[in-house]
C-alpha cells in the first residue's frame, strides 16, 4: 500500500493559513492542511494522522465537518483547547475526514515525546500501523519541530524494522512563501533519509564484510540493474574467499559512485574506498593479505586465518592456481616453513571448531584458538613474520617476491 503519514500540530494564530504550495513541478491550489492535500495529490491508498491531545483536531472538524455541529463535537473542542483529546474522540471524527481526503484516514493520538521512551512508543506505534512492503511518505510540515527529527529517525526504523519502502520524506516550507511569489516550495528531505541509509550499510558492512549490506544504498542512490546483479556476484565470491573473482567488481564500485547523482553516497565515498581498497592489490597474495587484515579488525578470526592462508601460498608460488598446483605450493611452504605450519593448525582448528587431539602441537592450538586475547594476537604475529602484514602491503606496487621459502 502506498500510506502517507503526516503531523497534525497546533498554529500559533488558532488556525492553519491557507497556502499555496509548489510541489515536484506542480502548483497547488490554497489548502491549509498540507497533509490532506498531499494524501489526494499522491494518491495515496490511506493517510496516517498524527497529533497530540492538544493538537487542533477541533479546528481540523469543523473546517470538514458538513452540517449541523453536535454535543460530541463541541466536546471535542473544549478538549483540544484543554490538551485532553481522547484516542476514542479521534475515532469517531476520522469518517468525517475520510469523506474530505477521498480515501481511509487513520488519526492516531500520540505523546509530546519529550521523553526516550515516550519518543519510543511513538515509533511502536507507527511500526504496528504499517505492514513489510508498504510505501512510506512522510510529511513533516505541521507539528512540533522536533517531532519532524523523530520522523527521519522513524524513517529509518520502519525501513529496517517493517520493511518499508520511503517514497519521500518532505515539508512544505510555508515561510518562504513570502520570497517565493506567495507560493511555498516543498522541500523534499530524502536526502537526509539516504544518509541514513549509508549509515546503516557501511556499518553493517564493516561489522560483516559482506558486500550485499551495500546493495540498498546502492540501489537508492542510482546503481544500474546489471551493476547490481555484479555487486551481488561479488558478495557472493568474497563470502567465499575467492579474491580474484570478486576484486574486479569491487575495483568498480567507487567509480560508478562518483557517476551517480548522490550526494549522500558521495559523503561516504572516502570511507567507502577505505573498505574497498583490499581489491586495489594487483598480486592476488595482497588482495588476500589486505582483506584478511579487515577480518582482523573486524574480529572475524575464521576468515582472517584463512585469508592468510591463502594469501601464504599464493605469495610463496604466484602462479599455482588450480588446486593441486596450490596443495603443492602448500605442503611446499609447509616443509620450509614452521610459521605456515602454525598458521595452517590454527585455521583448520577454528574451522572444525576444535583440533585433532593426540599431539602437543594440536592441544597448544586448541588452548590458542579458545583464548580471545592469544589468536588475535598470534595471528597478526603469524601475519608479520610470513610477510602478509600491512607493512608488506604498504607499497603496493612493488613487485611480489617470487618466493618466500627460504633459500636452499
Amino acid at each position: 500500500m502506498k500510506r502517507v503519514i503526516s503531523l497534525l500540530g497546533k498554529a500559533s494564530t488558532g488556525q492553519y493559513r491557507e497556502t499555496r504550495y509548489h510541489f515536484r513541478g506542480e502548483d497547488w491550489e490554497p489548502t491549509c492542511y498540507f497533509g490532506l492535500e498531499l494524501a489526494r495529490r499522491t494518491n495515496a491508498d490511506d493517510l496516517i494522522l498524527l497529533g497530540t491531545a492538544g493538537s487542533m483536531w477541533d479546528v481540523l472538524l469543523l473546517d470538514h465537518l458538513d452540517g449541523e455541529i453536535e454535543a460530541a463535537h463541541l466536546e471535542l473542542e473544549r478538549a483540544a483547547r484543554a490538551g485532553s483529546v481522547r484516542q476514542e474522540q479521534l475515532d469517531g471524527l476520522a469518517p468525517l475526514i475520510e469523506r474530505a481526503v477521498g480515501r481511509p484516514v487513520v488519526l492516531r493520538l500520540i505523546s509530546l515525546a519529550r521523553t526516550a521512551r515516550e519518543q519510543m512508543a511513538i515509533l511502536a506505534d507507527l511500526a504496528a500501523l504499517v505492514e513489510p512492503g508498504d510505501e512510506i511518505l512522510l510529511d513533516v510540515t505541521h507539528g512540533f519541530r522536533h517531532l519532524a527529527m523523530l520522523a527521519l529517525a522513524a524513517a529509518a526504523y520502519l525501513r529496517q524494522a517493517r520493511r518499508v519502502r520511503l517514497e519521500g520524506l518532505v515539508y512544505g516550507a510555508f515561510e518562504m512563501a513570502a520570497d517565493n511569489g506567495g507560493v511555498a516550495p516543498v522541500i523534499e528531505l530524502n536526502g537526509l533519509a539516504d544518509l541514513l541509509g549509508w549509515v546503516e550499510s557501511l556499518a553493517a558492512y564493516q561489522a560483516s564484510g559482506n558486500l550485499a549490506c551495500l546493495e540498498p544504498s546502492l540501489i537508492r542512490s542510482g546503481m544500474p540493474a546489471g551493476r547490481v546483479e555484479g555487486l551481488r556476484q561479488a558478495a557472493f565470491h568474497e563470502r567465499n574467499l575467492d579474491t580474484a573473482r570478486a576484486a574486479g567488481e569491487v575495483r568498480r564500485i567507487p567509480e560508478l559512485m562518483r557517476q551517480l547523482d548522490s550526494p549522500a553516497g558521495g559523503l561516504y565515498l572516502p570511507e567507502l574506498e577505505r573498505n574497498l581498497a583490499w581489491a586495489a592489490g594487483g598480486e592476488r597474495w595482497r588482495r588476500e593479505a589486505a582483506l584478511a587484515a579487515q577480518q582482523l579488525e573486524r574480529g572475524d578470526w575464521v576468515r582472517a586465518a584463512a585469508l592468510l592462508t591463502e594469501a601464504a601460498i599464493s605469495r610463496s608460488e604466484p602462479g599455482a592456481v588450480t588446486y593441486a598446483e596450490r596443495d603443492a605450493a602448500s605442503r611446499a611452504l609447509g616443509d620450509a616453513r614452521e610459521e605456515f605450519v602454525e598458521l595452517k593448525n590454527i585455521r583448520n582448528a577454528l574451522v572444525h571448531a576444535g583440533p585433532d587431539r593426540g599431539t602437543a602441537r594440536r592441544e597448544e592450538t586448541g588452548r590458542l584458538v579458545a583464548s580471545p586475547v592469544r589468536l588475535p594476537q598470534r595471528l597478526r604475529e603469524l601475519a608479520r613474520s610470513l610477510g602478509l602484514d600491512a607493512a608488506s602491503l604498504r607499497n603496493r606496487h612493488a613487485a611480489a617476491p617470487q618466493s618466500i621459502l627460504p633459500e636452499a
